[in-house]
């Protein structure tokens, strides 16, 4: 019993330690008119391209009938505003 008691007192004590710790030193601003240090001239090409990943004759999302939409949109508009109510 008196280990364990100590244990927890070490614990805490390293806890509260820790918690007095300081912060990260921020880093500075860069300069309003020095962007170009702040965004690469060119951009490589994305690997994972949607042109490079969807086949030419493929079918968009938004045609495909889907029978149960009208259900969906109902429950996802009652989830938005339980959440807006309740949790937030």
């Amino acid at each position: 019993m008196k280990h364990s008691f100590l244990r927890g007192s070490l614990l805490l004590l390293a806890l509260l330690v820790g918690g007095c710790a300081s912060s990260p030193q921020s880093l500075p601003h860069a300069d309003s008119q020095d962007e170009s240090q702040a965004q690469p001239a060119n951009y490589p090409e994305p690997v994972f391209a949607a042109n490079r990943i969807v086949p030419a004759g493929s079918i968009s999302i938004t045609t495909v009938y889907d029978p149960w939409e009208g259900m969906n949109k109902r429950i996802y508009n009652f989830n938005y505003h339980f959440d807006q109510w309740v949790f937030l």
